[in-house]
Order: C-alpha cells, then structure tokens, then sequence
C-alpha cells in the first residue's frame, strides 16, 4: 500500500498573500450569490399590475369611438343631436341626475304607430370636436315617440373626457357605437341598480350616487382601472 505523505506549508508573506486573496474572492462570491438570491426573491414575490386598456374615444386621447354604429328602430328619423338642455319646454328628461354631458336629441316617428326606442346601456354619443367630451349611457333608457310625430328628448350621460370641454347647445353629435368592452360591462353591471339617473323616482333619485358612478367611470377612462375599494363604494349604494 501507498503512504500518506504530508507535506508541509510554511507560513511565508508570499503564501498568507495568497491566503487572503483566495479568502477574499470567496467572500464576494458568496455575497453576490445571495443578493442574487435575495432579488430573486423579491422580484417573485412582487404581484404583476394588472393590464391597462385603452378603448377609442375614452380618456385623453383625440382618437374616435370605434365600433359598429347603433341603429334607430324603422320608423324613426334623426333629426339632430346637440349639447345642453332641449329648448322645448315639453322634453322629456332622462338619464344621469349628475351629467357632465347633456343633450338633446330630436326624433321624427314617420310611422302611424307609436315605436319604442331603448337606448342600451354602452351607447356611445360622440362629439363632432375632438375638443368636446364624449358621453355613454350606463344604464339603458325606454322611451315611446307618438305616432306621426317631434319629440325632443333631454339625455344626461357620463362623461368619457374629463379634460376636453362641457357641451354647448351649438356643440353637435352622432349616435355611435355601443360599447361592451369587459371592463365596462362590470361597470354597467355595478351600477344597474343604483339611483342614478334622473327619471328615477323622486324617493329612488340619488344625486351623490350619480356623482360616484361618474368620479369611478373617469378612473376607467383613464385606463386605471377600479380597486376593490371603488367597489365596495358602489356596492355600498342603495339600490332602487
């Protein structure tokens, strides 16, 4: 059998140099792996943003509604859309209690029949400026124009812009697309119980719930996205 041999190190200052150097490698070798370590970590454990969303005609951006357009039942003719209040006095009021933009829409029954016309909840009415807010109906409204004749309709819906400008009666619109993005259907849903427009009952009529809906709409305007609280905000409202 072969001998163990030992072989001595002498302590020299060429050798305790060499000592220290490969100690000391060792050290950051073992620091940096465990700030790897200790990041990794840390970045795992950090939960991932939701996605934001953008959707045309909402927000800040100067891009138009997209989407199929809605169509009036047959029989019934558009005669205009404009910004404010409807100069008739006999104008039927619907819609938010709180809006940020009113309308007035004008229609013609050329039937001889009375025709119900719903307008559902995502109607979009968009601004012919780019500089004037858009707005969307958040719950859907039911109304019957009268055989063979006007009828002016005053609207209050959310506002899409909250930067661009309140509309003027010399301000004009089209009807749009309705919108049904995820997103906005949960808002639709949130609030389809709520007192929030005006031709709810005068005891049902809640104008602070009106202001809620649209303070938590600008936030999906804005792509930010509602939170748990804001939630819980409109689920604390009373329903109708």
């Amino acid at each position: 059998m072969g001998k163990f041999v030992a072989h001595s190190f002498a302590v020299t200052p060429k050798n305790l140099l060499l000592m220290n150097t490969v100690l000391t490698y060792v050290s950051i070798l073992l620091l940096t792996t465990a700030a790897c370590e200790k990041d990794k970590t840390v970045r795992t454990a950090r939960p991932t943003p939701p996605a934001r969303v953008q959707i045309a005609g909402m927000g800040t951006g100067n891009d138009q509604p997209v989407g199929e357009l809605f169509r009036l039942p047959e029989g019934l003719k558009l005669q205009g859309i404009h910004g404010g209040n409807c100069e008739t006095p006999e104008a039927q009021r619907f819609g938010m209690s709180y809006a940020r933009v009113a309308l007035c829409i004008s229609l013609q029954n050329t039937t001889l029949h009375p025709i119900k016309l719903t307008l559902p909840a995502g109607l979009v009415f968009v601004a012919a400026s780019a500089t004037v807010k858009n707005g969307l109906v958040p719950k859907s409204i039911t109304f019957t124009v009268p055989a063979a004749a006007n009828m002016h309709v005053r609207i209050g819906a959310l506002c899409m812009n909250a930067g661009r400008d309140m509309p003027e009666s010399d301000d004009h619109y089209s009807i749009g697309p309705v919108y049904e993005h995820a997103p906005l259907k949960n808002f639709y849903a949130l609030f389809s119980r709520k007192r929030i427009y005006e031709n709810d009952t005068r005891q049902h009529r809640d104008f602070d719930a009106a202001i809620i809906a649209q303070s938590l709409f600008w936030k999906l305007c804005d792509s930010t996205g509602l939170n748990t609280d804001d939630i819980a905000l409109a689920n604390s409202l009373t329903d109708i």
